[in-house]
């Protein structure tokens, strides 16, 4: 009976290494204050693991994960981190990777494109996801893997998810290349190829189409998708033409004004940074959360 009972407490002790072993921490969540983890008040520090949902009050919160991964979520914003993204429920969360490592917002993803980038994203109640590139740039691509905007460094862009299927939308410079038609457009940075009637006529002049997109077709080099016609309107004449992919320096503002495009499912619209609790933010920036 001896033997038994020294026996128990090994097979507890494996029990629990096994279940520690089945999961293993991604990283630390730290605060100058209390925020709430899996639905528990901790103060100052905090193991983070996969799935773990967080939530800040008054203060912010920084996420600094194994892979290299540093992310700040803002006062009063919500989430569930994981060892490959991190699911911005409600607020504003800002990302700085070193890996392919994207925030996911309503049925948007967001991933820095360089190195040194720095994404800020923003949720509003109205539905919008607010997208900023502080450093260097940021990609933002649907829930099918569609590439729906490339964000500048320095710019800014109000993403409005919407059915997969809603027509494409987009504006700028008709150019065409080794007998294809492509246009980059002028508020998502993001180049496609055009096919249907009409088109010849209009290269090197600034246009605004509507049309769907190719299921499964296979765009020319520099391009993300190709989009059949079906509205085509001239917007200027004779535009400067920029490389196939080129940034928004190069492209003309259209005589009608039009800053909005839809690509993707998803409707964007050109913004500013500034209403982005960037406050929040920038001080967090300056002094580190670790004493």
């Amino acid at each position: 009976m001896l033997w038994r009972l020294r026996f128990i407490p090994l097979l507890l002790i494996g029990a629990l290494g096994i279940g520690s072993a089945a999961t293993p921490a991604i990283g630390v969540a730290k605060a100058r204050g209390s925020f709430r983890l899996d639905n528990a008040t901790v103060y100052a520090n905090s193991t983070l693991f996969d799935g773990s949902a967080i939530e800040t009050g008054e203060v912010s919160s920084e996420l600094q994960l194994n892979g290299g991964a540093r992310l700040l979520l803002a006062s009063g914003s919500r989430g569930k981190v994981y060892r490959d993204r991190l699911v911005l429920e409600m607020g504003a969360a800002q990302l700085k990777a070193t890996e392919n490592y994207p925030i996911e917002a309503r049925s948007l993803r967001v991933l820095p494109a360089g190195r040194d980038s720095t994404a800020r994203v923003v949720l509003d109640k109205a539905g919008q996801v607010g997208v900023a590139a502080v450093n260097g740039p940021v990609q933002v691509t649907s829930a099918q893997g569609i590439l729906v905007a490339n964000v500048l460094a320095g710019g800014a862009l109000n993403l409005t998810p919407q059915a997969a299927a809603a027509p494409s939308r987009v504006s700028g410079c008709l150019q065409q290349k080794d007998g294809r038609f492509l246009l980059t457009d002028m508020t998502t940075h993001v180049t496609v190829e055009l096919q249907g009637p009409g088109l010849e006529k209009e290269v090197g002049n600034a246009v605004e189409i509507v049309g769907a997109m190719i299921p499964g077709a296979k765009p020319a080099p520099g391009a993300t998708q190709v989009i059949r016609v079906s509205e085509l309107k001239q917007a200027g004449r004779k535009c400067p033409v920029p490389a196939v992919g080129a940034g928004a320096a190069a492209i003309p503002v259209l005589s009608t004004g039009a800053k909005v495009a839809v690509i993707g499912g998803a409707v964007a619209a050109t913004a500013t940074t500034a209403a982005w609790a960037s406050g929040v933010f920038e001080e967090e920036e300056k002094r580190p959360v670790s004493p």
